[in-house]
């Protein structure tokens, strides 16, 4: 099993991986990320049999598939994902790629992951692992103890289909996926951090907090998370010795630094001041 590294600043990525090689896993911190979830059709569900029709004619007129006998299950798959998969052809590179359709607006079933796994394979595209659409939101700095039985139930069934997965925010998760998983582990050293920070320099911390605020509605990702924009602005005015309460024991505190965490790296008057809080600890 891979574990991804992804931090905002170069120390907490090595501290990260160093915990883990420490623990046995396998940190990587270099992968190419391919989103396809733009190309995908979800209304092949929807479609009778003229219009299905019409999407296999549309699928060989674009070049995606040859004319072929298509099962109506594997034609839907085809429909969906077919201009996904061809999209996926076009931007892999060497090393690591992780093709996502996560972005969906319908899960993938085991069905359609088998679909796409036989058409990765039969046209030798370069995937490692796969994102599929998962039937729950599977949300950053949500410290779960266990994930709803819908995901417990998509993980078996998309293991089955005998491609990598890629599990995204599994950091804080009790996740049992297989050798072939790839888990994201994207800020858990930087949220360890802001816990820190919090504590030792209440005055830097509630300069990233006005950061964080002010960067959330362009940061967060376009799938759901539970904290909303009128939780950032109804964030309390706290004393310091409640900042790590509130804002790490919090969800929403943790989110909201979490997706921010690149824009706060990125601020010419916080990076230098949170580059030397690192370096010192």
């Amino acid at each position: 099993m891979l574990i991804r590294v992804a931090e905002p600043h170069p120390i907490l990525a090595g501290r990260v991986a160093a915990t883990l090689r420490e623990q046995g896993h396998e940190p990587i911190t270099e992968l190419h990320e391919i989103d396809s979830s733009d190309y995908i059709h979800d209304e092949s569900d929807l479609l009778d049999a003229s219009e299905l029709a019409d999407a296999k004619a549309a699928l060989i007129e674009d070049g995606i598939f040859a004319p072929r006998e298509w099962t109506e299950a594997d034609l839907r798959a085809a429909t969906k994902y077919g201009w996904a998969i061809a999209h996926a052809a076009l931007n892999t590179r060497p090393g690591i790629n992780v093709w996502s359709v996560a972005e969906g607006g319908t899960a993938t079933t085991e069905h359609e992951l088998r679909f796409i796994a036989a058409e990765l394979r039969r046209r030798a595209i370069a995937v490692t692992h796969i994102a599929p659409c998962w039937p729950v939101a599977i949300e950053p700095a949500l410290d779960l103890g266990e994930l709803s039985d819908a995901f417990i139930r998509a993980l078996a069934r998309y293991e089955s289909a005998g491609v990598g997965l890629f599990i995204p925010n599994a950091a804080g998760k009790s996740i049992v996926a297989g050798p072939d998983a790839l888990l994201d582990f994207a800020n858990i050293g930087w949220l360890e951090a802001a816990r820190s920070l919090a504590v030792a320099d209440a005055a830097l911390f509630r300069r990233v907090l006005a950061c964080a605020q002010e960067h959330f509605a362009f940061d967060k990702p376009r799938a759901g998370i539970s904290t909303s924009e009128d939780d950032i602005h109804a964030l309390p005015d706290v004393p310091d010795a409640d900042l790590e309460r509130t804002f790490l024991d919090d969800f929403r505190g943790r989110q909201l630094l979490h997706v921010t965490a690149r824009s706060i790296f990125a601020d010419e008057a916080l990076c230098g001041p949170l580059a030397a809080f690192l370096a010192a600890g």
